[in-house]
């Protein structure tokens, strides 16, 4: 995206007139935009405090594997902490039946590849100096505009732009959640022992393979 259209998205977005998720998502299909806005992302509005449980509990429900922010929260809320750790989360999805790995420091590309596979990805982000944390599932994004589409646990499908996203995920050291099925259609092959070949994933830096057994690993093809 030029520089003139970056700062008009921006003064859009400021002035409440950046396109919603309808409209990018009407744009993509009709080839006016380009970019990916996954489809059937539940939506689960958080209690006080619960955004780590809400945004798992959509992940979760998109992967066919269903629990309440309240069934999620009794496990991994910390009243102590007001929130949630990462790390809980990951063991949540993990022990919900989903491959699952944190990622810290993770490249902005490497988001793009990741949810232009169809696969929502849970974002720590900062929203202020020294102030609270709070997490959002990314489920599109729009390249021609430079937008991003989140389910933030307060509102469904809510458009910022990537100026915005960047500002407040360096915070938390570009901390990332990627988690799905161990077994999803499609990318995974069938081998003749019955087992299935690791999916393949692009993470914007070349390709690597995902396994898919009791742990959840990604090796850098050599």
């Amino acid at each position: 995206m030029t520089r003139p259209a970056a700062l008009l998205t921006a003064l859009l977005l400021l002035a409440g007139c950046a396109p919603s998720a309808a409209r990018i998502r009407e744009d993509l299909g009709a080839g006016r935009a380009e970019g990916i806005l996954i489809d059937k992302v539940p939506f689960e509005p958080q209690k006080p405090g619960h955004c780590g449980p809400s945004v798992l509990s959509s992940l979760l429900g998109f992967w066919g594997r269903p629990a309440s922010q309240e069934e999620i929260g009794k496990e991994i809320y910390s009243a102590e902490l007001k929130g949630t750790l990462g790390f809980f989360l990951w063991r949540y999805a993990r022990r919900a039946g989903l491959a699952a790995l944190e990622m810290p420091e993770s490249p902005l590309d490497r988001l793009d590849a990741l949810v232009a596979q169809g696969l929502p990805v849970i974002l720590d982000l900062g929203l202020g100096a020294g102030g609270p944390q709070h997490y959002v599932l990314v489920v599109g994004h729009d390249r021609s505009r430079g937008l991003w589409i989140l389910q933030d646990g307060r509102r469904p499908d809510r458009v910022v732009d990537q100026a915005w996203l960047l500002k407040r995920w360096a915070p938390t050291r570009r901390w990332a959640l990627l988690a799905e099925i161990t077994a999803p259609p499609g990318p995974h092959h069938a081998t003749e022992e019955g087992g299935e070949i690791p999916r393949r994933l692009q993470l914007g830096t070349g390709d690597w393979t995902l396994g898919v057994g009791s742990a959840f690993t990604i090796i850098r093809d050599s």
